[in-house]
């Protein structure tokens, strides 16, 4: 990817699709916008070799730059650790799938509150047979926590989940330029009468909790019930 002739930062990442046919091609890139104006990035194709396959992790995986710092755990496939700027965000088991009691109301017209009493909580699945299913993968040799995309922009760490029948894919996209990162999570539900909630326990104490609304930011309820908001919590 160029800018005005220069190189950026850049990496191809895998497509939309798993069939193995020439799908649209997708590129991670990092570069500084223009203010008003219109920025051009050109992008030429080069032929590489195949990329080696998708690595099995036993250990820890960490990515850090000039100011962050993350560790996902080899064992639990969650994130144990995220610094900025040598401040602990997080605390173990961050991102971690529970599981609570729910009932036939999607309206939550009777309930709205669901984090007292959880049934449990996914693990990473251990029979490599059944990792292999789960992600179409030929090959049974693998670890249900691996690295799927490592390059210049961004490494992606994908872990594999499950709770009775029901698995989760997890996948952790870490930016190699600045603190921010996104957790993508495919659930293949099976349960009945339950509540999955993605739990984020943090490390530090947080004196007020707000969400965006439509004209602005409002402070939301902190004893657990069930809030709505748009694009962001604060």
């Amino acid at each position: 990817v160029y800018h005005n002739g220069t190189p950026l930062p850049s990496q191809p990442i895998k497509e939309r699709s798993n069939v193995p046919i020439q799908w649209r091609k997708r590129v991670a890139f990092h570069a500084t916008l223009q203010p008003f104006s219109m920025n051009r990035f050109d992008v030429q194709i080069q032929k590489a070799s195949f990329p080696q396959p998708y690595r099995s992790i036993e250990k820890d995986i960490y990515l850090s730059n000039k100011n962050t710092f993350i560790k996902i755990s080899g064992k639990t496939g969650l994130i144990d650790s995220y610094m900025v700027s040598g401040v602990e965000y997080a605390t173990k088991n961050f991102a971690a799938l529970w599981v609570f009691q729910d009932n036939e109301d999607p309206w939550g017209m009777i309930d709205n509150l669901y984090s007292k009493n959880p049934l449990g909580s996914f693990q990473l699945v251990t029979n490599p047979k059944k990792i292999a299913a789960i992600t179409a993968e030929k090959s049974e040799k693998i670890s249900a926590i691996r690295i799927v995309e490592s390059g210049e922009v961004l490494m992606t760490a994908e872990a594999v989940f499950e709770y009775e029948s029901t698995v989760a894919i997890v996948q952790y996209n870490l930016n190699k330029f600045d603190s921010t990162f996104t957790i993508r999570v495919r659930i293949f539900n099976n349960l009945k009468d339950r509540i999955i909630k993605l739990l984020f326990p943090l490390g530090f104490k947080a004196e007020n909790y707000c969400g965006k609304t439509v004209f602005g930011v409002q402070e939301l309820d902190k004893t657990g019930k069930e809030t709505v908001s748009q694009e962001y919590v604060v």
